[in-house]
């Protein structure tokens, strides 16, 4: 997740961020955030491959190789290990895991912070401090300095980092189902009312307030250039304008008409993973000419609430019944299942730091995995 430099006033800023990006309608180009690498069929020799062949998909479990006379992006081996078990006094059913600091929504207990300490001989999780939440704790985003809470009718608190005393509570238009921020912007999805613009500054509705109410149940938004994409439950990905940013308007018809209950959304470059509760994992092509085209679909045996782009070449779903699935896009015309590993109880969520993806599995607890992609540095 980006994190954006903390501005003085979100109406100072709504103007500022995209006034100068050109937008086709229909056809939005891809603002940089694709992958590197222009060598693939380069020729080279086996000797000479980190001379010829500099690609670099920005993908620590990928790396370059020179087969057959020519540059290619070939997987590193799996090698997915455990490295964290933690299972708190209430079921975990949101989480975030920044490099040893794990965030965990835990219902009635709040939302509990612990670093978390790996070393080749042990692994420990502290608590290091406990935000008691109004309501019960369902989801949690960390923002520049800030841990938001989404408490559905009890609407969004909002603490400062380390500061068990609560900064400011806010109350929606519906029940509170998650936060997002685009650009500098933050925004509460309210359940059946669609997106709430928030002012970062006070933490309350700016004057006149912003919203805009989605055909669905808004669920997940990420930014697209100057859109705003929503995870709109059944109505699919709707498209909100965010060219002007004092009034974001719904585009009339959806992005992309899903088969299932879109609950997440997750894009790298012009990728698009899509979790569909009930029809299992969507990939689309967001350049594609005509309009985003859909890439796969893939049954994961459960329904799919949760996804993560990692590179052009890999994607995690989780499934709540079918765990985590790591999918391997080095062939794009045969997208094979490169890691699968399905926990001891059901996936709710997860959120990845570099090689390591941390899972919350309700009753279970949290685990933390380790893919192991980076090979250790030598012994000196």
């Amino acid at each position: 997740m980006k994190r954006a430099t903390q501005p003085t006033s979100a109406l100072a800023t709504l103007f500022l961020l995209g006034s100068s990006l050109a937008l086709i309608p229909g056809c939005p180009r891809d603002d940089g955030e694709g992958d590197g690498g222009t060598d693939a069929g380069i020729e080279c020799t086996p000797m000479t491959v980190e001379d010829d062949c500099q690609l670099d998909d920005g993908d620590p479990c990928t790396e370059a190789a020179c087969i057959e006379g020519a540059c290619v992006l070939v997987r590193r081996p799996a090698a997915m290990e455990r490295i964290v078990t933690h299972v708190p006094a209430q079921p975990i059913e949101a989480l975030e895991y920044h490099w040893g600091r794990l965030l965990l929504a835990e219902g009635p207990d709040g939302v509990g912070e612990y670093r978390v300490s790996i070393d080749p001989t042990s692994t420990t999780v502290t608590e290091r401090v406990r935000y008691p939440t109004t309501g019960p704790a369902k989801s949690l985003r960390a923002l520049n300095g800030h841990v938001l809470v989404s408490e559905g009718e009890t609407g969004l608190e909002v603490f400062a980092d380390g500061n068990p005393d609560a900064e400011s509570l806010y109350l929606g238009p519906d029940p509170i189902t998650g936060s997002a921020m685009i650009d500098t912007t933050v925004i509460a999805f309210a359940y059946a009312k669609g997106l709430d613009f928030v002012d970062y500054a006070a933490w309350t509705a700016p004057a006149p307030q912003i919203t805009v109410d989605t055909r669905g149940r808004a669920f997940d938004a990420i930014g697209w250039n100057d859109l705003i994409l929503v995870a709109d439950g059944l109505a699919g990905v709707a498209v909100v304008d965010f060219t002007d940013r004092a009034n974001p308007v719904l585009r009339p018809e959806p992005l992309i008409r899903t088969e299932g209950r879109v609950v997440a959304l997750r894009r790298r470059g012009n990728l698009l993973g899509v979790a569909e509760s009930g029809a299992g994992a969507g990939l689309f092509d967001l350049g594609a000419s005509g309009g985003p085209a859909r890439l796969l679909s893939m049954d994961l045996g459960g329904p799919v609430v949760d996804v993560d782009v990692m590179s052009r070449n890999t994607v995690l779903f989780a499934a709540s019944d079918g765990g985590l699935t790591i999918l391997d896009l080095l062939d794009p015309e045969n997208p094979v299942v490169w890691i699968r590993e399905v926990p001891e109880g059901p996936v709710l969520d997860i959120y990845r730091s570099g090689e390591q993806v941390a899972l919350a599995m309700g009753d279970a607890g949290v685990a933390i995995y380790d893919l192991k992609c980076t090979p250790p540095d030598p012994t000196p």
